[in-house]
């Protein structure tokens, strides 16, 4: 279940937006030749966002947002054999963004800053800088991502089984990652095309923090294509 929200200020200038969402998942695990040793599991999790976006000149915009979620229930994962997670997990999120459009360009300069930090003890850094060059039906957007992960307090690389909660899961790990892509859309009148590519790196030593150094960080290439509808 889920309700949004927004509502402009007289002038039009400004933009707030609220949103909360609620779900009931329940974990049924598929038992394989290596069985899973959990059955039937649930977990809830409500989450709220506020956020406002603001109108500087006419040809730049910013954007400030703050999520909450909380989840309690099964937060393992019932695929790895060392994963004793906590039963409740919060996590919030401050984002930002900002949009300066260049006339005689074209196009416009995009950045994204993302800070997230949990109960965990898992914090990140997320910046994302683009370029969307416009063309008569076709918009084409490169775009350069970087991330940072400071490791979950229960990490270890060899799972300490006497802790009452640990994971060797590498997603929980101190790493870096960084991201290059470009996204091509083309309008056509009620309908967009687009086609994006990604190119994902990851390693331990591009880090902001110090922690264990997980041995199973991946590399590897994303591609999506989607079809946009829009009607009155």
């Amino acid at each position: 279940m889920a309700f949004d929200a927004s509502w402009n200020t007289a002038g039009n200038t400004r933009t707030w937006t609220t949103s909360v969402s609620n779900s009931r998942d329940k974990v049924n695990p598929t038992q394989g030749v290596i069985p899973v040793f959990v059955t039937d599991e649930e977990l809830d999790t409500q989450s709220g966002y506020f956020g406002v976006s603001q109108i500087l000149s006419r040809t730049a915009i910013v954007r400030v947002g703050l999520n909450y979620t909380y989840s309690d229930g099964y937060l393992s994962d019932p695929y790895k054999l060392n994963d004793q997670r906590p039963q409740s997990h919060e996590r919030i999120a401050l984002s930002t963004g900002y949009r300066h459009f260049l006339i005689d360009a074209n196009a416009s300069v995009q950045f994204d800053y993302r800070y997230y930090a949990d109960s965990w003890g898992v914090d990140s850094h997320t910046v994302e800088l683009g370029w969307a060059q416009h063309f008569e039906r076709t918009t084409l957007t490169p775009y350069f991502r970087y991330y940072s992960q400071r490791e979950a307090d229960f990490f270890e690389v060899v799972a300490d089984l006497t802790e009452p909660h640990f994971a060797d899961d590498y997603r929980l790990s101190s790493y870096g990652a960084m991201t290059l892509g470009a996204r091509w859309a083309i309008n056509l009148g009620d309908w967009t095309f687009e086609l994006e590519g990604e190119r994902y790196w990851s390693d331990a030593n591009w880090g902001l923090y110090d922690g264990n150094s997980a041995p199973a960080l991946v590399d590897f290439w994303r591609g999506t294509m989607a079809i946009i509808w829009r009607f009155d």
